[in-house]
């Protein structure tokens, strides 16, 4: 046993108060090493409690601490307002931990946005000169774009873009939320700013209060009693006589879970979890789980909760104690999914060696092969291979290996080529891979920090327009939004135009006029005064700038008018394509039931879900193909009644059942014969399958 590891416990065991933790301060020890190995201990073991009270106790009495434990460390503290206090006070490169902690994806969303926002805050503070951390932009912006239904992630992040101006990082923010609060996003930046200047234990209580934890329902850990009846020890005393005091410190270690304490409820946390609690579980708490002490029918949830953390290392091990059941496929389909997306080429094996031979090889897609090559001579050959075999089969197959070889692209290190190459496709792709071929071009560029606007963005505008002909005795409203697309695109282009001319004209003026060489010349004598050039040239340079300015701020708004004039004209034309096709009693959820169908066995009652979030949607990877696969009129039904379910429409929901096998995921009927397999969280509403009716149990036994 480590001579340090008492002091891992004494950390653990100091109450969350400022007087305990200045108390724990003064007895650190005093070697700044042997502090430094201790925090490196309590990372290493995910012990949250005791990595927080060893970095405050240690800050609160003036210790030196550097940085270098904040990557993975970041993930363990209690609450925002506690990192902010910590990181800012830490020596070393602290913007550049902050990034590194938020790329290894442990913090979920909001803690990521505010790790971002701090190393803004940080960078700026910087002397002489304030610097901007690399990467900082481009996972501001990728960010931006997976929390786009996170009002708390997206005011981070506007604060940022305040912070340091980034104008790529506004343009990407201003095409997700239209124009913002900046006023709000000042004060939050504020906020976390104040924190780091107060001292450092301010952000700790004095005592400890009636509120003990928080991010989870809390539950008594001893049964309420009166203080006059008898106590339940059996003592024969009154209860406030016997055990009040004792049950009273009981309390303030109370947990998620009746009857027990903090402590106690770690000691064999994996005995008392439930669906619920794995949803409320941070990553350190999820991946310190003994996969073998688990209830089986929990192994698949807490491997999706590992992967949307991005623990694939802790994922991989799952696996390798537990082993592959087919309950587990769409588990395993997922953590591979996320490792090829993540360039993970050592989880991508070892997930493939735990899969059985059959599933292994159907895995093995395009991304996979590349992935898995690591010399880039015949990653090259693969790429010519696979290309060349696509266009052999077009005609039959359509672009459907070329959308494969562009996720590949640009999902991998080859994003550059995957942007021309996806930008080249998007003139064949159908409608759904065009749209999330371009998602995933633009966070291409975001990765890359390139400008947000790619020229595919127009390509698509003239595609829409193209694709939403239809029978003018029904479009007069579909019309009418291709018109005010056109026009919108159009404004787009003359401005961009405008910009960049009063760009280079601002350029010229700026840049010193170098005089062409000429033979020398006697003086001439200067009979007046010379004009004052230099204050024209400013008012000039002024007005430039005034108008760049002007220009940038009308092509933001555009673009944001553009975008949500896109989602109006496909929404229009999808409701019109579905209700042509099909009368409107069967566009949509059918709320009708058959008196003893059998899928009635696999299904629980009817939820009330009140009232609902808005929500993005996460589709997987080959529902495309899927919808293919249907006829015309219940793929446009499908994208309808997902449109609205995530837009939280009460109607959509009427009917939702859940699956009896696995409760996180709802059914809904669709078009009579067909269901829709879904789940939700917070800001997401995920796809897993849209399916016949008779395939219904087959389905269930894959996704549970």
């Amino acid at each position: 046993m480590s001579l340090n590891e008492p002091w891992l416990d004494r950390a653990r065991a100091c109450a969350y108060t400022r007087p305990a933790l200045t108390a724990l301060g003064t007895q650190l020890p005093a070697d700044d090493g042997e502090l430094d190995r201790l925090l490196g201990l309590a990372v290493a073991g995910r012990e949250a409690a005791a990595f927080t009270h060893l970095l405050l106790g240690a800050l609160g009495a003036g210790r030196s601490v550097t940085a270098r434990h904040l990557p993975e460390g970041a993930a363990l503290f209690p609450e925002p307002g506690v990192l902010a206090a910590c990181a800012l006070r830490l020596k070393g490169d602290v913007g550049t931990a902050l990034v590194e902690a938020v790329r290894l994806g442990r913090m979920g969303n909001e803690r990521e946005a505010v790790g971002l926002l701090l190393a803004g805050i940080w960078g700026q503070r910087q002397k002489p000169e304030p610097i901007l951390s690399p990467g900082v932009i481009a996972c501001a912006r990728t960010l931006a774009r997976d929390a786009r239904g996170n009002i708390w992630a997206q005011q981070c992040l506007l604060a940022l873009a305040e912070l340091t101006g980034n104008e790529s990082l506004f343009a990407v923010l201003r095409d997700l939320n239209g124009e913002g609060d900046p006023q709000m996003a000042r004060e939050l930046q504020a906020a976390l700013a104040m924190a780091a200047d107060l001292p450092v234990l301010e952000c700790v209580p004095d005592k400890a209060g009636r509120e003990i934890s928080s991010g989870f329902t809390m539950r008594r850990a001893v049964a309420r009693i009166g203080r006059n009846d008898p106590c339940p020890c059996g003592s024969g005393k009154k209860y406030k006589q016997c055990c009040l005091e004792k049950d009273q410190e009981r309390l303030q270690h109370s947990s998620e879970v009746e009857g027990l304490t903090q402590e106690e409820l770690e000691a064999d946390l994996e005995r008392h979890l439930t669906l619920r609690h794995i949803q409320d579980m941070r990553s350190y708490q999820l991946a310190r789980l003994d996969p073998l002490k688990l209830s089986p029918h929990l192994h698949a949830p807490v491997i999706t909760r590992l992967v949307r953390f991005e623990e694939l290392d802790r994922v991989a091990e799952f696996f390798e104690a537990i082993g592959f059941r087919p309950e587990l496929g769409a588990a395993w389909e997922e953590s591979l999914f996320y490792a090829k997306q993540k360039g993970r080429r050592d989880m991508l094996r070892r997930l493939l060696a735990v899969g059985p031979p059959d599933k292994a090889t159907e895995a093995h897609d395009f991304e996979t092969k590349l992935l898995l090559e690591e010399d880039p001579g015949k990653q090259l050959a693969l790429l010519d291979a696979e290309t060349l075999q696509g266009l052999r089969e077009e005609s039959e197959r359509g672009p459907l290996r070329f959308v494969d070889i562009a996720y590949a692209l640009l999902d991998g290190a080859h994003a550059p080529l995957g942007i021309l190459f996806t930008r080249g496709l998007l003139a064949t792709a159908s409608f759904f891979d065009a749209i999330t071929l371009l998602e995933t071009l633009q966070k291409a560029r975001d990765r890359l920090e390139l400008p947000p606007d790619d020229p595919a963005e127009d390509l698509l505008d003239r595609w829409f327009a193209e694709a939403s002909k239809t029978d003018s005795s029904t479009s007069e409203k579909l019309s009418v939004a291709k018109q005010r697309l056109a026009e919108k695109s159009e404004e787009i282009r003359e401005l961009r135009q405008s910009l960049e001319l009063a760009r280079v004209e601002m350029k010229n003026r700026q840049a010193p006029a170098t005089p062409l060489p000429t033979a020398a010349a006697p003086p001439t004598p200067v009979l007046t005064p010379a004009p004052a050039a230099p204050a024209v040239e400013d008012r000039v340079l002024g007005d430039l700038r005034q108008k760049v300015d002007y220009l940038r701020n009308s092509l933001r708004e555009r673009h944001a008018e553009r975008n949500q004039l896109r989602r109006e004209l496909e929404d229009t034309r999808a409701t019109l394509a579905a209700l042509q096709q099909n009368p409107p009693s069967s566009v949509g959820p059918t709320t009708s039931t058959t008196a003893g169908e059998p899928e009635d066995e696999l299904l629980l009652e009817a939820d009330s879900l009140g009232t609902q979030p808005v929500r993005v949607i996460h589709f997987p990877r080959r529902f495309p193909e899927t919808l293919q696969g249907f006829p015309r009129q219940v793929a446009q039904a499908a994208l309808v009644l997902l449109g609205r379910l995530a837009a939280g429409d009460p109607s959509a929901f009427t009917g939702t059942k859940r699956l009896r096998a696995n409760r996180s995921i709802l059914r809904q009927r669709l078009a009579g014969d067909y269901r829709l397999l879904f789940g939700l969280e917070s800001d997401v509403l995920t796809v897993h399958d849209l399916i016949h009716r008779r395939d219904l149990e087959r389905r269930i036994k894959t996704l549970t």
